[in-house]
């Protein structure tokens, strides 16, 4: 048996079945065969009301897209407890202690993933970058999309500035269609070319419900790479953007939106340098990264466009910047963790791994001497815990999760309870081969 949820067709019994398309959208070609009435099917992808599908018994085809409801009856039934279908409205806590997925989330690799922080209830977004598709997910104990939509280039980062606003940064125009656009010198060769935008598209401001584009900034002339809110884990007061050309900061309204105009701005901040990576330090502070490791610190209250401290770190092909208060900066890289302390802006210690460092996310919980931070180690999804012992930071895993292909990309959240304790969720669907069905 799959273990996938599975559902019973109890409408069209008048019809001979309900209708079956090729496709999700409501207008692609319908296939010649209904799928029968009290057919059992297997549930492949869940998107809304719109459902991919593969047939265990009964007449009809063997798979295809059905509607789960049809002017407010229904046409399919969840025959499994977890099923997506009229699902209770899941609050942080009841996903305590719980692993969700792995589930299918993209066709091609995932690279970003950002989790709601700001809303009430548990969900979150992922990216393809390749295929400047962004989606939507409501989290239970079986995730169910909520949306989807494409951006007007190749996405870099996604961003909830409120439960009903997102923003997207885009780096590149889309690529064409075609095979071509599976091959990894392609795509390498159009991460290179981040200034083919036009004014407005490169930042984004999206509502929610339905997705539809709410603002345009116009910060950046060249692609953007990075956002990071302040403060995290809260409805957000500054947005911090980064592109080849600028490094912005904006403050964000009542609606969600970060402001048209930059509250504070450097332009070329890294020279020639590739710039994909912020953190904030305090509403006054912002911290950014290269892929050379060249560290910057930026007073963005003093309104000065020239860096407090700048460090050049002997890494390669540095991979995440994260605060963590007390313990210091963590720079993640191809060959372990560098940490800087933020006072003097030196390096304190590097410590290595077996395997590459893809990507890296921290969590503070609360004290100021100590800081969790997950890091996609080949693999593996470690889960390190980082106290600052006297002149130095010491990092210890604590947990690790094995998982079927490179971890990508990774987010975490901290949510407290009634009773005062932490409960850090993280998800891990960024791993490269989940996102495709090849």
């Amino acid at each position: 048996m799959s273990g996938l949820p599975r559902w019973k067709v109890v409408g069209g019994g008048d019809k001979g079945g309900i209708l079956v398309r090729e496709k999700k959208e409501t207008s692609s070609s319908q296939l010649d065969a209904r799928l029968g009435t009290n057919a059992i099917i297997e549930e492949l992808q869940l998107s809304g009301e719109r459902l991919h599908f593969r047939k265990i018994e009964g007449d009809g085809p063997d798979t295809g897209w059905v509607s789960t409801r049809l002017k407010g009856k229904d046409l399919l039934l969840p025959l499994d407890e977890h099923s997506g279908a009229r699902r209770p409205v899941v609050a942080w806590k009841d996903l305590a202690g719980q692993a969700l997925g792995p589930w299918l989330a993209h066709e091609d690799k995932v690279t970003t993933v950002h989790f709601d922080s700001v809303g009430s209830c548990p969900r979150l977004v992922s990216a393809c970058w390749s295929t400047a598709s962004v989606r939507a997910w409501e989290l239970s104990a079986r995730p169910r999309q909520l949306w989807e939509m494409t951006t007007s280039g190749l996405v870099s980062d996604v961003l909830f500035t409120s439960a009903s606003c997102l923003l997207t940064a885009v780096s590149a125009n889309p690529m064409p269609s075609g095979s071509v656009c599976h091959q990894a010198d392609f795509k390498q060769r159009m991460a290179e070319l981040d200034d083919q935008l036009g004014d407005g598209d490169q930042l984004v401001c999206w509502s929610t419900n339905p997705p539809a584009p709410m603002r345009r900034m116009t910060f950046h002339q060249r692609g953007c790479h990075r956002l990071q809110a302040w403060p995290a884990g809260a409805a957000p007061e500054l947005v911090a953007s980064a592109s080849a050309d600028r490094l912005a900061v904006s403050a964000v309204e009542g609606d969600g939106c970060p402001k048209p105009e930059s509250a504070w701005n450097t332009v070329r901040p890294h020279g020639d340098g590739k710039l994909r990576h912020l953190a904030w330090e305090s509403a006054e502070r912002l911290w950014s990264c290269d892929t050379s490791g060249l560290v910057k610190a930026w007073d963005v209250a003093s309104g000065s466009s020239s860096p407090i401290t700048e460090t050049r770190l002997a890494v390669e092909n540095a991979s995440a910047l994260a605060f963590l208060g007390g313990p210091g900066l963590l720079i993640a890289h191809e060959t372990g963790f560098a940490f800087v302390d933020p006072r003097s802006g030196k390096l304190m210690r590097q410590q290595y791994t077996k395997d590459v460092v893809a990507t890296a996310c921290g969590v503070s919980n609360g004290q100021t001497d100590q800081s969790d931070f997950f890091a996609g180690v080949g693999c593996n999804l470690v889960r390190y815990e980082t106290r600052f012992d006297g002149a130095e930071a010491k990092s210890h895993a604590v947990g690790m999760w094995t998982l079927p292909a490179k971890v990508t990309s990774v987010d975490a959240v901290s949510q407290s309870h009634d009773l005062g304790s932490v409960s850090h969720r993280v998800l891990f669907p960024g791993v490269a081969g989940l996102g495709s069905s090849r």
